[in-house]
């Protein structure tokens, strides 16, 4: 076995050089520490740990961005990652209002992704595949359109990403 390198009892190779190797689908980086997987649907490695951030708003939204949730100040309302990454899902949920109540997920400012409840309460999409930086913010913005929601819930799902 070469060095750097050990076996897991699933025979996955976990790879320590300084960058990935091409025929690797766990790589570990050494510098910081982080494992990352290599995503094949989306042709990224990307960390092994995921991060969720959520927006929520108890009572009525309609137009409008979604606080993010643990915002002091709540002037804002946007998550920043910190590093670079990419989101990977997205899930929402109200507890009553219009059941086909749309969303836009932006980035900074710009819409990036737009998605609607259909005839319930809840969207799920784990397929997303938004990159972002350090420094790009996120939000949630609930349409205006139909009448309003009650009592909503997003949170998005992001993972670090290595760029080779």
């Amino acid at each position: 076995m070469p060095k750097g390198q050990f076996s897991e009892h699933k025979r996955a190779i976990i790879g320590f050089d300084t960058t990935p190797a091409l025929n690797e689908k766990v790589w570990m980086d050494q510098s910081t520490g982080i494992i990352y997987n290599y995503d094949a649907s989306r042709s990224l490695w990307l960390s092994a740990a995921k991060h969720t951030f959520e927006f929520a708003r108890k009572g009525a939204s309609d137009g409008m961005y979604l606080p993010l949730l643990g915002d002091l100040d709540s002037v804002d309302d946007v998550y920043t990652a910190g590093k670079a990454a990419v989101i990977i899902s997205v899930y929402c949920r109200s507890k009553s209002g219009n059941n086909d109540k749309s969303f836009e997920l932006r980035k900074n400012g710009q819409t990036i992704f737009n998605f609607s409840y259909d005839n319930a309460l809840n969207y799920t999409n784990n397929n997303l595949n938004y990159t972002i930086t350090s420094t790009d913010e996120i939000q949630v913005y609930v349409s205006s359109s139909g009448s309003s929601i009650r009592n909503t819930l997003c949170r998005i799902e992001t993972a670090w990403r290595y760029d080779v």
